[in-house]
């Protein structure tokens, strides 16, 4: 639980961002809780969990402590709120007595999916089920409630039966009973319906879902979510106007595979990269981890609802890869490729893949709770950032960042301060250094908050343990190259010298109570394209912060001034431009009317 000087530090760091956070919500609640308190702990409760300050005026990034002047009746009230939600809630709820004021501060844990998503008891998870999305709480779609309460048994939907019409490819089955044969004594003098049987390739001689993926003859025209879409996304270097290009690829999960590691290879081409003592043909970001993260995405999906395909997505910066369903419900995005057992959404999918190859000869499934670990290995041997992981309310998504990570900056930072570092202390400053960087880069933007705790620096370093990885992040805390964040619920290291850590850019310190607004629109209206990306929205205002130019972004387009010219988020030419009522005030403000 925070404690004054946390408490202090925590409010300092909202200062310098400018505006709540994606873990951070303060509130004024001088005399009563505002109507939307309970909002707020349903957000936190459906995400990753947060904190929420009463007694703090947020007004224009001041974060001003107002206190609260009857912290007990306070205290009260927010447990009747917390009693009210379903499941509800038991946050670690403290006082803390501040110069300025009394703050109350409440500690919402993340709820464990089987039981979200957390809602009004009496207006029904349709009506009343929100989740965190930046500094503001939203409202989940029907269709996203949906989800989550289809997913939260972690039942074995590949285990169902298939789709009427459905059938085996003979050859196919006949190879994989035949190789069945040669692994096991026990399947030796077994017939192939019951080798088929046994593995889960049917049921009572009907045909299963698992068994129409991975062995089936045309999946897809029986269940077309079993496809994968792929989508390229233009470049930077790409004419204006360039639309992203894509397709649908079909076929057994073998296939599947075969064909988006080949379609990806096609697309991103080959460099030569330096590892393991020599130079190798491969693409920016390694086939090898592509492979693990793909199959993952092929096998461990949900299939709940049989509408929604897989998606690949790749652009300039990453490769992001979409599972329809988040991962398992007993599974911690945060602890994956890290040694905990996974529980299996699809463990009859899984087990006949095991036994698999794919058309090329490759297996689909390497083991068990081995794919991430596989992954960040072949990521640290290539010098690239390891898989970043966001688990959405109907979805898991998996980033991979392109090209290798430049080491020269760290070892700047490092000389700068006369330190002389360990491989593994340069590589978590460089993997450090990298995120920090990723705010500057458009189809990056919403990782541009990854916490790196000791948990990602363990997956970054490959084989380090958690505690390892805190020794390393320790140690560069204490040489001065590091800074701990206050304002999550776990310990997370940024680099000492980020804008946020010295309390933002000095154009923003200065214009804290300014409404940036107004410049923003007459930046897009100046701009010979009459629209601008993020990062020119920022170098217009003079905003380092990727979090500080997001807030005016929002606080324009919440007043319908401005409108995004993709509707894709991760479209790398995403950029903003002029609404007509935009337009009618920047006319306004010309005239001098506004």
């Amino acid at each position: 639980m925070l404690d004054e000087a946390a408490l202090t530090a925590m409010l300092e760091e909202l200062r310098g961002v400018g505006s709540d956070t994606q873990l951070v919500e303060a509130k004024r609640a001088r005399t009563a809780l505002p109507q939307t308190t309970w909002e707020t702990l349903s957000a936190f409760a459906n995400g990753v969990g947060g904190t929420l300050l009463l007694g703090v005026d947020e007004g224009d990034g001041q974060f001003t402590v107002t206190g609260v002047d009857d912290p007990g009746r306070t205290t009260s009230n927010l447990q009747s709120e917390c009693a009210e939600l379903e499941p509800p809630l038991r946050p670690v709820i403290a006082t803390i007595q501040l110069p300025e004021g009394a703050v109350v501060v409440a500690e919402i844990e993340s709820l464990p999916r089987t039981q979200r998503p957390c809602h009004r008891r009496l207006s029904g998870p349709h009506a009343s089920s929100f989740i965190r999305v930046g500094d503001s709480d939203q409202r989940l779609r029907s269709s996203e409630v949906d989800a989550m309460l289809a997913v939260r048994s972690g039942h074995d939907h590949s285990a169902k039966p298939a789709p009427d019409g459905a059938v085996l490819d003979a050859a196919a089955a006949a190879e994989f009973c035949a190789q069945q044969r040669t692994r096991s004594e026990r399947s030796a003098g077994l017939a192939d319906a019951q080798i088929l049987e046994a593995s889960g390739v049917t049921d009572n001689r009907s045909l299963t879902l698992a068994g129409l993926l991975a062995l089936g003859r045309l999946p897809q025209r029986y269940s077309p979510s079993a496809r994968m879409t792929v989508r390229r996304h233009p470049t930077p270097a790409d004419p204006p106007g360039t639309r992203h290009s894509g397709e649908h690829l079909e076929g057994t999960i073998g296939e599947l595979l075969d064909d988006a590691l080949s379609w990806l290879r096609q697309q991103m081409g080959t460099v030569q990269v330096f590892r393991h003592g020599g130079l190798f043909d491969d693409t920016d970001v390694p086939l090898e981890a592509l492979r693990e993260i793909i199959s993952n995405a092929l096998v461990h999906r949900s299939f709940a609802a049989d509408d929604t395909a897989g998606l690949i997505e790749l652009s300039h910066d990453a490769v992001v890869v979409t599972s329809p369903g988040g991962i398992h419900v007993s599974n911690d995005p945060a602890l994956l490729g890290l040694g905990a057992r996974n529980g299996l959404r699809n463990l009859t999918l899984v087990r006949i893949c095991e036994q698999l190859r794919t058309p090329a000869g490759a297996r689909i499934v390497e083991g068990q709770n081995v794919g991430i670990a596989l992954a960040d290995r072949a990521c640290r041997a290539a010098g690239t950032l390891p898989a970043m992981f966001a688990d959405l309310p109907t979805s898991f998504q998996v980033t991979m960042a392109r090209r290798s990570i430049d080491p020269a900056p760290a070892k700047a930072l490092a000389d700068a301060a006369n330190v002389t570092l360990s491989a593994d202390q340069h590589r978590a400053l460089s993997v450090i250094h990298r995120v920090a960087g990723l705010g500057d880069e458009t189809v990056l933007n919403p990782w541009a908050d990854v916490p790196v705790d000791a948990r990602f620096i363990a997956r970054a370093l490959a084989g380090a343990s958690v505690e390892d990885a805190a020794v390393v992040l320790h140690d560069l805390e204490t040489a001065g190259l590091l800074t701990r964040s206050r304002s999550r619920m776990a310990p997370a290291w940024f680099l000492a010298t980020r804008p946020e850590a010295a309390g933002a850019d000095s154009t923003q310190r200065g214009r804290r109570g300014t409404d940036r607004v107004p410049e923003l629109l007459a930046a897009i209206a100046a701009s010979p394209t009459t629209e601008l990306r993020a990062t020119e929205i920022g170098k217009a205002l003079g905003l380092k912060s990727p979090t500080s130019r997001k807030r005016w972004i929002d606080a324009a387009l919440d007043q319908q001034l401005i409108e995004p010219t993709r509707s894709n988020p991760f479209d790398p030419a995403m950029a903003y431009r002029l609404t007509a009522k935009g337009t009618r005030q920047v006319g306004a403000l010309a005239a001098g009317m506004g």
